[in-house]
């Protein structure tokens, strides 16, 4: 065999290796994009069944959408709506709105809101101030939506009379 024969059989066999790796990055490429093509009709089904007010089912679908496009904001944060407003869920619709919190950057405000209207109603008065309160850093005109939730002014008078009894109580432990 000839150098040229080398040559043109080594090109030959790179070219076998280029085009059967093209082969799988096409096959990867279609597999994704049916998933992704999937997991909005699944989050479709969710968003239907959600109107119907079959909120079981709607977090059935909105999770299915998740498994199979995990980075769509849209899924996790429709899912924490159902959760929290018709299934009282709060802890799960918080694990969605962190999950959110990663993903989208840009609404942190808003999440931080609806992560702390969630732990208020799981009793974390704290922790849904301090979600509120970091609302308000990064955008400081959501003191206007604040104004508006009775909840955020509840957590404050409740965690001020709880901090209170706890001084008392302090106080009663040194007379003792």
């Amino acid at each position: 065999m000839g150098k040229e024969d080398a040559i043109v059989k080594i090109s030959s066999t790179s070219l076998e290796r280029v085009s059967s790796q093209i082969s799988l990055v096409d096959r990867i490429l279609s597999e994704r994009q049916d998933n992704y093509r999937q997991a909005q009709e699944y989050y479709e089904k969710g968003k239907s069944f959600e109107k119907s007010g079959d909120y079981l089912n709607a977090v059935h679908f909105f999770t299915k959408a998740i498994e199979l496009n995990p980075m769509e904001v849209t899924y996790y944060t429709s899912r924490a709506w159902t959760y929290y407003t018709p299934l009282r869920k709060y802890q799960e619709a918080i694990n969605d709105l962190s999950k959110a919190m990663e993903l989208d950057k840009d609404h942190l405000d808003t999440y931080y809101i609806d992560r702390g209207r969630n732990k208020y109603f799981l009793g974390d008065l704290e922790g849904a101030i301090n979600d509120c309160d970091k609302a308000l850093e990064l955008k400081p005109t959501m003191k206007n939506r604040l104004r508006f939730m009775e909840w955020y002014d509840r957590a404050h008078g409740m965690l001020n009379r709880y901090n209170e009894l706890l001084i008392k109580q302090s106080k009663w432990k040194l007379i003792e």
